[in-house]
């Protein structure tokens, strides 16, 4: 049995190709929100969060024997929680990532950072940055919230209540929330900042399936920053950045 580790629009699009391959998976992801996403594409999906024992009982439970890796880059304790549960059990492991585009990425005014408090560090460091649109999704809120100086916050997330009441927490308005199912256009992505008048635009490079080159542009075109939070580095002991190549590694372990 194949067990995807999903939660990205690149496992749902896998998962139709499983699916015309007549292989048997199950589809996990953390949370109900990824499973509505996730209904149309699997029939088989577990929704819950799982640490690396829950990882591993569920690979031996449920006779696992190939697991792909195809969360979020930037979800990296999932991702090494994983790569420890299948060296623990024998599971073969694949980690398939988005190839990386910021080289493509041509903007006189844009800034790479290692992480997100280096994001806060830049952002602080310009003052004439005022009114600031965060692409980056929910995680890492408290951090921009807590520790921007003098600068309001435009949120865009997910559609979900929780996340939604998790920015009004934070002190982020109604009226200074997005909340929607990406990617967008460059059109889109321009016509928020410019609804907005943000003058910073702050996501992570994401790749082409998370609207990474399309964010870009849009700050290109009305000539606004971008803060570009770079991917984590991790040791994935396997790795493929196409569908053609992955769907290879299932059919040479079927």
């Amino acid at each position: 049995m194949i067990l995807i580790f999903g939660g990205t629009s690149d496992s749902l699009e896998f998962a139709e190709i499983l699916n015309d391959m007549g292989e048997d998976y199950v589809l996990s992801v953390a949370t109900d929100y990824g499973e509505n996403l996730a209904k149309p594409y699997a029939k088989n999906i577990v929704a819950k969060r799982m640490d690396e024992i829950g990882i591993e009982k569920y690979i031996t439970d449920n006779d696992i024997d190939l697991v792909l890796d195809m969360t979020h880059p930037y979800a990296v304790e999932v991702s090494k929680n994983v790569i420890d549960a299948c060296e623990n059990t024998g599971a073969k492991y694949m980690r398939f990532e988005r190839a990386r585009l910021i080289e493509y990425a041509v903007h006189d005014n844009l800034h790479l950072v290692e992480d997100y408090p280096a994001a806060v560090e830049f952002l602080n460091s310009r003052k004439d940055l005022k009114r600031v649109f965060l692409g980056t999704g929910s995680n890492n809120l408290e951090l921009f919230c807590k520790e921007l100086v003098d600068k309001e916050i435009f949120a865009r997330v997910i559609p979900s209540p929780s996340i939604i009441e998790k920015c009004t927490d934070l002190g982020i308005s109604y009226s200074n929330i997005v909340a929607m199912q990406g990617p967008y256009s460059t059109e889109l992505n321009m016509g928020m900042l410019n609804h907005f008048d943000c003058d910073v635009l702050v996501t992570k490079e994401s790749g082409a399936s998370g609207g990474f080159i399309e964010k870009v542009e849009a700050c290109t075109m009305l000539g606004i920053d971008a803060v570009i939070i770079d991917r984590p580095k991790i040791d994935y002991p396997r790795m493929v950045d196409n569908y053609e190549d992955l769907r290879e590694f299932v059919k040479e372990n079927r």
